[in-house]
């Protein structure tokens, strides 16, 4: 996937969300999420999330510093960022 291509999956991903309804998005759990939005812009953003061409470049349901995380991305055997995915939670400010 070339940069534009990439660009083009993560507006058709925003559209997609956008058009649902709020009772549409209360639907989704988190599995749901993580299968129609995030693995997907995870790949639009080039990521291997499948492992298809690396060695664990994303590796789900990673241990970091001792937590569970549901993505960690690594870079040279090294972990580069990591990731926790909620869905329909709110934030209280």
């Amino acid at each position: 996937m070339n940069k534009q291509d990439g660009q083009q999956q993560i507006i058709r991903l925003v559209e997609k969300f956008e058009s649902l309804s709020l009772s549409e998005r209360k639907k989704y759990n988190e599995s749901m999420t993580c299968k129609d939005f995030i693995l997907p812009l995870f790949q639009a953003l080039v990521w291997d999330v499948y492992s298809r061409f690396t060695d664990y470049e994303v590796t789900s349901e990673a241990q970091v510093s001792g937590k569970r995380v549901d993505y960690a991305f690594h870079s040279n055997n090294k972990f580069i960022v990591y990731s926790l995915i909620r869905a329909n939670r709110r934030i209280k400010k």
